[in-house]
C-alpha cells in the first residue's frame, strides 16, 4: 500500500520499500525540492522532521513503479532508467552503469 505525505497542503506519494531485508521510506524527489530552500536549508522544522524519515528520493516517474523496481533503482545507486510512459503501466529498462546487458521490468 502506498502512503501519502502532506506538506504545506500538497500531497506527495511515498512507499515503504524492502531493500536488503529492511523496510525504508522512499519518496518523490519533488517533496525534497519543497522541503529545502535553494541554499539547501530546511524551510521549517516540520520539513526537517519529514526529511529525516525519508531514506531516499526518486524521480516522480519511478515512485509510481512496483516496490521491487524502486528497490532495484535505489540499490543500484547510479542506474540508467528509461520508461515508456505512453503504454498502460510502466515498462522500464534498468541496468547498472556500464553494463552490456539490461533487464526489462514491467509493472
Amino acid at each position: 500500500m502506498d502512503d501519502i505525505i502532506v506538506f504545506q497542503e500538497k500531497k506527495y506519494l511515498c512507499k515503504w520499500v524492502d531493500i536488503n531485508g529492511e523496510e525504508y521510506l522512499i519518496a518523490d524527489e519533488t517533496l525534497e525540492d519543497d522541503l529545502l530552500t535553494k541554499e539547501c536549508n530546511y524551510v521549517s522544522d516540520e520539513a526537517k522532521a519529514i526529511d529525516e524519515e525519508i531514506f531516499f528520493y526518486v524521480p516522480p516517474m519511478i515512485i509510481t513503479d512496483r516496490k521491487a523496481d524502486i528497490g532495484l533503482y535505489v540499490e543500484n545507486g547510479s542506474v540508467h532508467y528509461t520508461a515508456d510512459l505512453d503504454s498502460i503501466g510502466t515498462t522500464a529498462s534498468v541496468f547498472p552503469k556500464g553494463a552490456n546487458t539490461f533487464k526489462t521490468v514491467s509493472s
